[in-house]
């Protein structure tokens, strides 16, 4: 009998970390576009006032955003303008940013694209 509570126990566990993995913060939208804003500026060490404006730039384009259902694929007129709209994000943080820092924007940009098969 002390088996079945012993397994019972471990049952109740798993369901109770599954569900609270369920409702912990996953990888939504928002987190999907800090992930690539933190790839493009990988190796980029930006001033004050540069972080300043690129922040402001994706508070911006976040606002521009089409609501989505996390978990659901967009419709392809609704992906085409997230891709517009990341477009032109990624073109004001590029011009906030130094040469050399261009540079390695670039780069970093050029590596995500490869990586997607663009």
């Amino acid at each position: 009998m002390k088996w079945y509570r012993t397994l019972f126990l471990v049952l109740l566990t798993s369901i109770a970390a599954g569900t609270a993995g369920a409702q912990a913060p996953g990888r939504g939208p928002g987190d999907m576009q800090q992930a690539r804003l933190r790839r493009m500026l990988d190796g980029i060490t930006l001033s004050d006032a540069q972080h300043t404006r690129v922040d402001s730039i994706v508070a911006k384009y976040r606002a521009q955003m089409p609501q989505r259902t996390p978990g659901e694929r967009p419709a392809p007129e609704q992906m085409q303008q997230i891709r517009d709209l990341m477009g032109k994000q990624r073109d004001e943080i590029r011009a906030v940013l130094t040469p050399e820092q261009q540079a390695t924007f670039d780069k970093n940009v050029g590596e995500m694209r490869r990586r997607r098969g663009d």
